[in-house]
């Protein structure tokens, strides 16, 4: 594990020195649109990513809902062989 805390860690420059480096390149070209990401021409609901939300919404609710029927046929399935058997047996004593 320390391996990647060093990697992480290592910078070859400080803070200081990657800060002037950034307004040097700055001063230097006038602009940095290039280094810009161009989300100016998306529609709204893409640069929100509103379709992978609600695909993941859509996925997460089938989900819940495929476990919760799951829930309730085992529950049906265990009340109904725990009915059989005490009626079986409550039948038993009756005729007894």
């Amino acid at each position: 594990m320390n391996r990647y805390a060093d990697i992480w860690r290592d910078q070859p420059l400080t803070p200081a020195e990657e800060t002037r480096y950034w307004i040097e390149l700055l001063a230097k070209h006038r602009h940095l649109d290039h280094l810009r990401i161009p989300d100016d021409h998306l529609y709204l609901f893409q640069y929100l990513c509103i379709d992978v939300v609600a695909f993941l919404a859509l996925s997460t609710l089938v989900l819940i809902i495929a476990c919760f029927r799951a829930v309730l046929a085992l529950v049906g399935a265990v009340r109904g062989s725990w009915n059989t058997t005490t009626t079986a047996v409550m039948v038993e004593k009756k005729n007894s």
